[in-house]
């Protein structure tokens, strides 16, 4: 019979309450907080905290943990429990009625931000998610208090259902797509929200998003909403690539920091996937920039201390190897007019003699095209992506002849392949790993594996078709 083991609990956050004057009742909060926080946050205001929150802060830590570059920074999750939710978010139709909605904006500017500036670091940049009546609250936040609530996820908002909404929609649409703001409002619908009536407002906009749901239900919408409104307003936010160098980095985060209106650190994950790569194509200097901006930024550490270790220990730089390839010329289309065509056949790499490593084979095609001017080489059908093509990220003709190409290893350095005509007009070369560095804390067989690869190039005889 197995028996059980008693682990600490999965936690998502805390509950906190914090008396308000202005409400003249004590208000329950839903928190999530990363356990350290050595730089300052962005702030998610959550309305209908009750059922809301949990999504939210789900959402937060799987898009800052379950790909390798993260989606969108840590943040401060702060679900806002209802008390009496018709009095402090009412229906549209009952806007300024009791000017309960006014109450409640004071109770956040006044008494629940104050709070939370004093109780978390925090960067100034709040986003104000709510669902139904709280989308519409949260689009009113927008238009009362930009500087304060400049983005905002709106799942399913009333919009249409009254006739007085007419001039709180004109004013958000002209407060969005202002040039003194950084506004950004996605609005997720099932049944409600702006229908035909966005168009009316927003014309090509790249601060704003219209999701349209399909088989979703007013209720249900709001799960996939979440996700869907939070990978808007960051779609920016993590490089383009994972092998920027340190000054590459900061020019991002500078650009986002201008983008977004607020200060945001390079995040420790995104500088640990730029380090990794650094360190397995042998970047010497680039690696030690790394470890020290970590260092400054996070502190001390185990890791940092392990990275810089590493980087006192190379002996050369791989930086050139690299940079060779990536500052390729591509071919004119006068040289690449004897590639031209669509190649294929087997690649393969010879059995070790141990036997080890058998004999790998797999077919490759290519496909060389000049488009628009422009000669190509697509590696179509690729083993990662079938049935479709993709680019080589370099792609050179020698004076003499040579074809070079390739991409960047995934584990760090370039797949290189060159290769020439032969005398029978097959396209013959072979393709080599260069530019990777073995990592010291490999297991044996992984490290006899990748002698042998790189050791050991792979080779092809493609026939025109």
């Amino acid at each position: 019979m197995a028996s059980a083991q008693q682990n600490p609990a999965i936690s998502l956050g805390e509950k906190i309450s914090i008396q308000s004057n202005i409400l003249e009742e004590q208000r329950q909060l839903f928190v999530s907080a990363p356990e350290k926080i050595p730089q300052p946050l962005p702030l998610i205001l959550v309305f209908d905290g009750e059922g809301l929150f949990e999504p939210v802060a789900t959402a937060v830590r799987f898009m800052n943990s379950y790909s390798e570059m993260p989606q969108m920074p840590e943040a401060i999750v702060v679900g806002v429990v209802n008390s009496d939710r018709g009095r402090d978010m009412p229906r549209p139709q009952q806007y300024g009625n009791e000017k309960g909605e006014e109450k409640f904006l004071r109770f956040l500017t006044d008494e629940l931000l104050p709070w939370a500036k004093k109780k978390y670091p925090l960067n100034g940049h709040v986003i104000a998610i709510g669902h139904s009546q709280g989308a519409y609250f949260s689009t009113y936040l927008l238009d009362k208090s930009p500087e304060l609530f400049s983005w905002v996820v709106a799942i399913d908002a009333p919009m249409n259902v009254d006739a007085k909404s007419e001039g709180l929609k004109q004013r958000v649409a002209k407060k969005i797509t202002s040039a003194q703001n950084n506004s950004r409002y996605a609005s997720i619908e099932a049944l409600y929200g702006w229908g035909d009536q966005w168009k009316k407002y927003f014309q090509n906009s790249d601060r704003t998003m219209q999701l349209i749901t399909k088989g979703e239900t007013h209720e249900s919408v709001a799960f996939r909403a979440v996700y869907d409104g939070l990978h808007f307003l960051y779609n920016d936010f993590a490089p383009a690539r994972k092998d920027l160098k340190l000054s590459e980095l900061q020019t991002h985060f500078e650009s986002i920091a201008n983008k977004y209106g607020h200060r945001y650190e390079i995040p420790y994950r995104v500088l640990m996937v730029s380090t990794s790569r650094k360190k397995l194509e042998n970047r010497k200097q680039e690696l030690i920039d790394l470890s020290h901006y970590m260092e400054e930024k996070y502190g001390r550490s185990l890791t940092i201390d392990n990275l810089k270790n590493a980087a006192s220990t190379m002996t050369s730089d791989g930086a050139a190897l690299l940079d060779y390839y990536f500052t390729l010329a591509p071919p004119t289309s006068e040289a690449i007019k004897p590639f031209l065509g669509n190649w294929s056949g087997e690649e393969s790499r010879k059995e070790d003699p141990s036997g080890s490593f058998p004999n790998q084979k797999q077919f490759l095609k290519l496909e060389i095209v000049i488009e628009a001017g422009k000669p190509l080489l697509y590696h179509v059908d690729p083993p990662w992506a079938p049935g479709k093509k993709e680019e080589f990220e370099f792609f050179h003709v020698t004076k003499d002849g040579e074809l070079i190409f390739g991409r960047r290893n995934r584990g760090g350095g370039v797949i290189a392949s060159r290769s020439r005509l032969n005398a029978k007009g097959q396209l013959e070369g072979y393709t080599k790993f260069e530019g990777f560095a073995i990592p010291a804390d490999m297991p044996e067989e992984g490290k006899k594996f990748h002698e042998f690869i790189i050791n050991n190039p792979s080779t092809f005889e493609l026939t025109r078709k």
